[in-house]
């Protein structure tokens, strides 16, 4: 008989407790992000005429340029491409096709410099990436509660109320993972080459090789925004 008050006082314990009154609000953080990793592609030529400038001193140049940008030579620039390009049995295009990997807007702003310098057959910026989405999620996840905190004791103060411990947390954001940005715009200095040409794969105008270089264009980034929302309960202390 004493075992089965002692059940019975326990159940009672526990039916009290879960009607525990709670105040549930939402919570939501969002935060503006821009990229911080950025992969290039440039590519170098070699035509079979006279006054012809060699593939391995454009490249020895292209590697001293990025070197004084602060790029690391030897891990964020790579051979990717080596092939020839014919446009008739008397002309002939070596070709080179590289990649370049820069960290932070400064170092893309002095590598993008150089190259306009060089003044290669094309570059471009291929990807851009904000590798630091984690650490920000991790960020917008506590704005997020604080921001239900806030709300909750809002609400409670409106009826003098006070709010105790958190007793309940649904978290709705499911993303992980380096976000990546589109490029807004193909390619710069494009030598040679249309709008239309300079997004395709292949580079086999020959013909229009020794036309005027063109512009570069301003670098454009879609907006990308990060968000996170919770669903919170707070127990609400007796008067």
């Amino acid at each position: 008989m004493r075992h089965l008050l002692l059940a019975l006082v326990a159940l009672c314990i526990g039916v009290g407790a879960s009607a525990q009154n709670y105040i549930e609000v939402n919570g939501y953080a969002e935060r503006k992000i821009t990229p911080d990793k950025f992969t290039l592609s440039v590519v170098i030529v070699e035509r079979d005429n006279r006054g012809k400038t060699s593939l391995q001193e454009q490249e020895q140049d292209i590697r001293e340029a990025l070197k004084e940008a602060g790029v690391d030579i030897k891990s964020n620039f790579m051979l990717v491409d080596n092939y020839a390009t014919y446009a008739n049995r008397k002309s002939a295009l070596a070709t080179r096709k590289y990649e370049v990997v820069v960290e932070g807007a400064e170092q893309l702003n002095a590598v993008m410099t150089a190259l306009g310098e060089l003044n290669p057959y094309r570059y471009a910026i291929k990807k851009a990436t904000c590798t630091k989405t984690e650490e920000i999620r991790s960020a917008l996840r506590r704005e997020a509660m604080k921001s239900a905190q806030k709300s909750a004791m809002e609400i409670a103060g409106a009826v003098d109320q006070s709010i105790g411990s958190c007793i309940y947390v649904c978290d709705y954001s499911t993303d992980s993972g380096d976000v990546d940005f589109y490029i807004g715009t193909e390619g710069y200095a494009r030598r040679g080459e249309s709008k239309a040409r300079a997004t395709n794969v292949e580079y086999a105008v020959i013909e229009a090789y020794d036309e005027a270089v063109m512009e570069p264009e301003p670098i454009e980034f879609s907006t990308q925004k990060l968000t996170h929302s919770v669903r919170v309960r707070f127990a609400l202390n007796e008067k």
